[in-house]
């Protein structure tokens, strides 16, 4: 018999990596390369992976995973398991059937969209003919003006041998706490091209319910026949937000249904007033304004109501104690230029905005400021190569016309050339919005 020992190779379709040292002799050696199916090998036909996405206590969004790899073992006595993991993830478990394993970190890391993973390790010896491991870990859910989870499911892209087909069944709970519109979660599968060196971002077949405290996603990716998975699950959750102050027995509130925002798309912001006095208050207006937002970042300052022109209509609200007063005002966040009298769109990056209510208590006291909130404004880069330009509106051309499931009719089965990642501005349909949107920030790069 000969010896020989195998070079380390990731080998499992989704997330389990084996290194093998093998014993076989040269006779066999001939029958696995007339085999379609080399022996030995480990078979994994299908993975489970559940996720519950939501804030602790402490309000940070963590990620509580949870795998089941179902293997059937043809040839091998002992393995050693490879399996990435977030830098910060915590409470890891791996368990085979119902033994826990012991596992540590090993040497190699996993290169993700998102950044480097470690990948821990385990051994398995004997190993029996099928078995099952399960996974478990929780993780802080990175954000960058977006909550970015990544499941490292394109492990397949590193076999240089045989692989299965492999399907792997994905869902995921999201607090409705974080993200209050299921327009506001976008899902991309992100492979790697090694001749280019870009990550290539393709929108995921996916459906979106929901129950009374989440958003239920669902998947399920399929392999190549003989083909392992390369690419990897990316879920971006545009969260809400909201911030608060309290003025003199008046308490302002901003929030908005995203605080992720391609810039040019128009959104919603409501501002709220209560009054958490004790007793009834009046508070007096001089034109139809009632409330204004400023905008503070990327060395730019600017006000909802720059350019804008409002009736002098002097009124009066008076709010009896917990009442509330509510108005929603649309902002594209553009920058309004008093010399040229024009509107220019805002730098990329991250920005504060801040509401203020602009009538006055009766007696003269001072406005009511909401707390500051946090947003993102994010290029138009509709294929995420780092730049606006004409393949961006390919894109979008390519799917002009098209919509989603239920728009613009309940029921209507999405079109043919519906493509999520071309839809700027959420709202279902690829129109001359969305053209518009990219045509505005032109040129530019991340």
């Amino acid at each position: 018999m000969r010896k020989l020992r195998t070079n380390p190779r990731l080998a499992s379709a989704a997330l389990i990596l084996v290194f093998l040292s093998l014993f076989f002799n040269l006779q066999f050696c001939k029958l696995a390369r007339a085999n379609p199916i080399p022996f030995p090998t480990l078979i994994m036909p299908e993975e489970y992976i559940n996720v519950t996405v939501s804030p602790d206590k402490r309000r940070i969004v963590s990620a509580e995973v949870n795998g089941l790899y179902p293997f059937r073992n043809v040839g091998h006595k002992n393995v050693t398991m490879y399996y990435p993991v977030p830098s910060d993830s915590s409470e890891i478990s791996v368990m085979m059937n119902e033994t826990a394993l012991e596992w540590k970190y090993s040497d190699e890391n996993y290169s993700t969209v998102i950044g480097e993973f470690p990948m821990i390790e385990w051994v398995i010896n004997p190993l029996p003919e099928s078995f099952q491991i399960r996974t478990h870990y929780y993780y802080a859910v990175p954000k960058d003006g977006s909550y970015s989870f990544l499941y490292a499911m394109g492990t397949g892209r590193y076999l240089e041998s045989y692989a299965k087909e492999t399907t792997a069944y994905v869902s995921m709970n999201i607090s409705k706490e974080i993200v209050s519109t299921k327009r506001a979660i976008d899902v991309h599968t992100i492979g790697y091209n090694k001749e280019t060196e870009r990550w290539l971002w393709k929108p995921a077949n996916y459906t979106v319910n929901q129950d009374n405290d989440a958003w239920l996603i669902s998947l399920v990716e399929v392999s190549g026949l003989f083909r392992p998975l390369v690419d990897d699950l990316l879920v971006t959750i545009k969260p809400c937000g909201s911030a608060s102050d309290v003025n003199d027995g008046v308490k302002l509130t901003i929030s908005m249904d995203r605080t992720a925002i391609v810039i040019g798309e128009v959104v919603n912001i409501t501002l709220t007033m209560r009054n958490i006095s004790n007793h009834t208050i009046g508070i007096q207006f001089g034109s139809t304004q009632f409330f204004d937002i400023y905008l503070h970042g990327m060395g730019s300052t600017a006000r909802w109501s720059d350019g804008k022109v409002f009736l002098f209509i002097v009124s009066e609200v008076y709010l009896d104690p917990n009442q509330t007063f509510t108005r929603a005002l649309e902002w594209n966040f553009f920058l309004y230029d008093r010399n040229t009298s024009k509107y220019t769109p805002p730098d990329p990056g991250m920005y504060d905005i801040i509401g203020i209510c602009v009538g006055y208590f009766l007696g003269g006291e001072p406005p009511a400021w909401s707390g500051i909130l946090r947003i993102e404004l994010e290029l138009p880069d509709v294929n995420h190569d780092r730049k606006v330009n004409v393949l961006d509106i390919a894109i979008g051309a390519k799917a002009y016309g098209s919509h989603e499931p239920d728009v613009p009719n309940p029921g209507d089965p999405p079109s043919a050339n519906w493509n999520a990642i071309a839809d700027l501005n959420n709202d279902g349909v690829i129109n001359i919005k969305d053209i518009q949107i990219i045509a505005v920030s032109f040129g530019k790069t991340c």
